[in-house]
């Protein structure tokens, strides 16, 4: 049994995933590579969340969230918008293992990019 089968997530969020395209434009004779990444809403989330003392969202979910993936409209239990009008990318992710060595959860980081 998983240790964290018991966990109730109090928090959902609107979870925006990317399609990324390599640009390459040309300047004075030398191309020039640029990625530009185009976000589409995916699903809502169930996740806990926390913030560190430098102010990164904190996250832990049980499946894992890609890097420059976004969160947005992210509400408490009671329906209430949280952070409103923040928009938070991933910035990066790792899985949380049981003392068996099995995965229990991901755990990732989150920047503030849009919003307050």
């Amino acid at each position: 049994m998983r240790g964290q089968a018991t966990t109730r997530h109090k928090y959902t969020a609107d979870f925006w995933n990317f399609t990324q395209e390599t640009v390459i434009t040309e300047l004075d004779g030398e191309q020039i590579e640029t990625i530009e990444r185009t976000y589409y809403f995916s699903k809502k989330i169930k996740l806990t969340l926390g913030v560190d003392t430098l102010q990164r969202l904190k996250i832990f979910a049980d499946e894992p969230l890609p890097i420059f993936s976004q969160l947005r409209n992210i509400t408490d239990i009671s329906g209430i918008n949280v952070l409103q009008g923040g928009t938070w990318q991933v910035t990066g992710t790792e899985s949380v293992l049981s003392a068996m060595g099995l995965v229990e959860g991901y755990r990732m980081n989150a920047q503030l990019i849009a919003g307050v």
